[in-house]
């Protein structure tokens, strides 16, 4: 057994709490107060396999770790594994998973999974036992889940792939309170979201020509956004969080953090001549600040963006239902139908898989449709059908 904490000072994980010496940040945190302590214990199963268990301790003291260490190793049966503890509240569970989370996921990431448990987890599952909550109630949740549409003040139904999102969430909680002893098996399990349609029959993939007008009806610095995001199908996030040192124009290239990509790693974007051409101009008038796109007003990064956007449809005489992130499908689309190669492709728009370019396949598909569609031996054929006698 070993009972361990996180560094209080630099978020360093699991310190050996007889040690007190971070590793990471070199400081004695042994008289740092505010400490979360963690037991962790090796536990044989009777099929022979070894299984890590790893609970939080309650209390804030090295002392009641201390406590908590004893009380879990009796809790252990004859045969050496954990005993179950379904008496738990889902409410303590996702504490447990929120410091872990803390731990391994990207801050982002961490608070918008605590804002989905403040507005749909907590009020359906907060004060359930895990002893019951079971398959069945799952499917419950996401019923429920979709008649509760958005929260305000956006409101409107909710998309399938929302939901998605959230049950994946649940599952990989519920699937820590497996690894860490407190259910058998993970109830979540198999559970999915019904499917409404595809997800591209909500997309609107611009035209050239419907692209240009939209970025007439722009104003700086918000059209220098949306025009890069047409050169490029970067996340709209990411375009707004670019700082100057990230880009090297003369190269043609930008690199982004870990912290800044949604697939969690590095990242080296190339730049085609337009997009360079566009952002020596903008550097030419934003160049003073450390960012990009920065607001006139604080210096920080642009907001205000997905406004300006709505009214630049109307002016355009697009329709208003047209997201930001349309302009992301249309760039990969646009792409596929030119015959730019996925893996290639894949490294442009920043995808952790090629998984996640199959969904645009079908437009590729359909474009070669429209081309086999003249292949006809009826009408005006684009085959001379010969006959010939034996």
């Amino acid at each position: 057994m070993a009972i361990s904490y996180p560094c209080p000072l630099c978020g360093y994980k699991y310190i050996a709490a007889s040690v007190g010496v971070c590793p990471s940040c070199g400081k004695d945190v042994r008289k740092v107060k505010g400490k979360k302590f963690y037991v962790t214990l090796w536990v044989e199963m009777p099929d022979g396999t070894k299984r890590k268990i790893r609970r939080r301790a309650p209390g804030k003291t090295l002392e009641e770790a201390r406590m908590f260490e004893v009380k879990l190793k009796e809790e252990l049966t004859v045969a050496g594994a954990p005993l179950q503890d379904p008496n738990v509240r889902f409410s303590r569970l996702w504490q447990e998973y929120v410091d872990w989370c803390k731990q391994t996921n990207k801050p982002s990431w961490v608070k918008r999974k605590e804002s989905i448990y403040k507005h749909w987890f907590e009020p359906f599952f907060g004060h359930r036992k895990l002893k019951h909550i079971n398959k069945h109630l799952i499917e419950k949740y996401i019923s429920w889940r979709i008649e509760q549409g958005n929260k305000a003040p956006r409101g409107g139904t909710v998309k399938p792939h929302t939901v998605r999102v959230e049950l994946a969430v649940l599952k990989n909680c519920l699937q820590k309170a497996v690894e860490w002893g407190y259910l058998k098996d993970n109830p979540a399990k198999g559970v999915k979201v019904p499917i409404k349609g595809t997800p591209f029959e909500k997309w609107h993939i611009f035209t050239p020509q419907e692209a240009q007008r939209l970025i007439e009806a722009l104003a700086p610095p918000a059209r220098y956004v949306v025009e890069l995001a047409f050169y490029t199908g970067w996340r709209i996030g990411e375009i707004l969080n670019l700082k100057w040192e990230q880009v090297d124009l003369e190269r043609g290239i930008v690199v982004l953090s870990r912290d800044e990509t949604k697939a969690s790693k590095s990242q080296v974007r190339v730049l085609n001549h337009e997009a360079v051409k566009l952002l020596e101009k903008v550097k030419k008038r934003y160049g003073n600040s450390p960012y990009v796109f920065p607001s006139p007003r604080t210096g920080k990064p642009l907001k205000g963006v997905r406004k300006a956007f709505k009214s630049a449809l109307k002016r355009a005489g697009l329709p208003t239902t047209i997201r930001l992130h349309d302009i992301r499908h249309t760039y990969i689309s646009w792409a596929i139908q030119k015959g730019v190669p996925m893996p290639i492709l894949q490294e442009l728009v920043g995808h952790s898989t090629l998984q996640m370019l199959l969904h645009y396949t079908h437009l590729d598909a359909e474009a070669k449709r429209k081309e086999a569609d003249k292949i006809t031996i009826t009408g005006e054929p684009a085959l001379r059908v010969i006959s010939g006698g034996e």
